[in-house]
């Protein structure tokens, strides 16, 4: 009979309480670091998936000084009605500051000496806030500032370019951020597992004697309620769910191989007690 070697071998010690326990000795350390990576790799699909569906985000959250400025000064939406823009481009501008948050056309050293304010150039416009945080936004189609007719039309405007130019920065770090995340809070579960199940050891009645066995019990109980994480994140995006899935599964699955087992070789194989001496 051939013998079956991983992953296949990982994937059939995770289907029944007791393959899962007398099958915590086939990985070896780099299996269960493939593994680990694997069962992360499951729950970031459904975080890959939504990662676009981004909620729209207030620049107010992001430059609050620029757009309260923006909202009680009148002035800036009479100011950018001198803006004409085509062909994504900005068409003879007045130079220099049009209105209190307003300016155009300035060279880099004046530039610079702006805290809080819109500069628009000849093909992009650059948001500034006196926190430090400075953003460089393309002109669009179908933009256009001399149209304008108040500072929440001004907001809006500037609102909307953001929101759709940095999607994808925003993506990428949304998901790193969330990548990172599943990460710390996969390992502390399933190295902490472990280090509880490894102080099974004590116990007269547990066959587990290394650390590295209790590991490679922990990863093929952790298997199912992964995967069903990841099925509920395809249908219910809730990172929160997803990993309360997980966690709770795999207490309920090891409960499962105790009960099954009681952590003792000689029940998993024949019913038949081994004591440890």
């Amino acid at each position: 009979m051939k013998s079956i070697h991983f992953p296949i071998s990982y994937v059939a010690s995770c289907f029944s309480p007791k393959k899962m326990f007398t099958g915590r000795k086939r990985l070896s350390v780099g299996q269960m670091f493939v593994v680990i990576i694997f069962l992360i790799f499951l729950l970031m699909n459904p975080v890959a998936l939504n990662a676009r569906n981004l909620p729209f985000l207030n620049l107010a959250d992001v430059t609050p000084h620029l757009m309260a400025d923006l909202a009680t000064n009148k002035a800036n939406a009479a100011a950018v009605q001198q803006l004409n823009i085509e062909n994504n481009q900005l068409e003879k501008a007045p130079v220099g500051q049009l209105g209190p948050q307003i300016y155009a056309e300035l060279s880099d050293k004046d530039a610079d000496k702006v805290a809080t304010g819109i500069i628009f150039n000849r093909d992009n416009f650059v948001i500034k806030d006196q926190n430090g945080i400075t953003f460089s936004l393309a002109y669009t189609q179908n933009m256009s500032f001399s149209r304008i007719e108040n500072s929440k039309e001004l907001i809006d405007t500037i609102n909307t370019s953001w929101n759709e130019q940095t999607t994808g920065y925003r993506i990428i770090s949304t998901t790193l951020l969330i990548g990172g995340l599943l990460i710390v809070s996969t390992l502390i579960l399933v190295f902490g597992a472990s280090f509880f199940i490894w102080l099974t050891r004590k116990n007269q009645f547990s066959t587990i004697s290394t650390y590295q066995e209790s590991l490679n019990l922990i990863l093929n109980a952790l298997f199912i309620p992964t995967l069903i994480a990841l099925v509920s994140g395809l249908f219910m995006y809730d990172l929160s769910l997803m990993l309360t899935i997980q966690s709770l599964g795999l207490a309920v699955v090891i409960m499962l191989v105790f009960v099954k087992t009681k952590f003792n070789d000689g029940l998993a194989k024949n019913e038949q007690l081994i004591i440890s001496q």
